[in-house]
């Protein structure tokens, strides 16, 4: 007579005082034998080291205006309009009268 022993026991390495070694940074999904980090928005990284995206250093990643100067901020970006125009700069960015 064979016996089946199944365990059905799944520690939740996400919940508080667990030991998961996702960067602190990271949400933690917990999955049943496992868990996942991920990296929030505007950061990258595989969960475990996330590193600040700088938004700033490609034109395609930030939405400033073209007369507008991009700074990186940690996990964003600010756009301010360059010297001499005035406005949000995202939408518009004017000459100063």
């Amino acid at each position: 007579m064979a016996i089946t022993c199944e365990l059905a026991f799944n520690v939740d390495e996400c919940s508080k005082g667990e030991r998961n070694f996702c960067d602190k940074l990271a949400s933690c999904t917990n999955t049943v034998g496992s868990y996942s980090c991920t990296c929030p928005k505007g950061y990258y990284g595989s969960g475990f080291y996330c590193h600040d995206k700088d938004e700033c250093r490609r034109r395609s990643d930030n939405k400033c205006h073209s007369r507008a100067k991009c700074t990186n901020t940690p996990g964003s970006y600010t756009c301010s309009c360059l010297s001499g125009y005035t406005g949000d700069g995202v939408k518009s960015c004017s000459r100063k009268r």
